[in-house]
């Protein structure tokens, strides 16, 4: 699968949402993923994790974000909510 969005927005770095970023690494359905959590050490424990994978799968940008910035959200968003 080729790298169709461009950027892809996940508000929450819990399982789910780290589990679906992962789903995206290994498809290669998006050239940068945005992680959003209110814990920033999680979310950027989520996104050296995803790093780590990086050499097996197609590249792509993994940022994090602890504040909700809404100009920088894109078209593409996925809210991970867990119990």
């Amino acid at each position: 699968m080729s790298a169709a969005a461009g950027k892809v927005v996940i508000i929450g770095a819990g399982m789910v949402g780290s589990t679906f970023a992962y789903a995206l690494q290994i498809h290669g359905a998006a050239r940068e993923t945005v992680l959003i959590d209110t814990d920033e050490e999680r979310a950027e424990a989520e996104a050296l994790d995803l790093g780590h994978g990086a050499f097996f799968t197609a590249p792509v940008d993994v940022l994090t974000y602890a504040v909700l910035k809404i100009s920088e959200l894109s078209r593409r968003r996925v809210v991970g909510s867990g119990a």
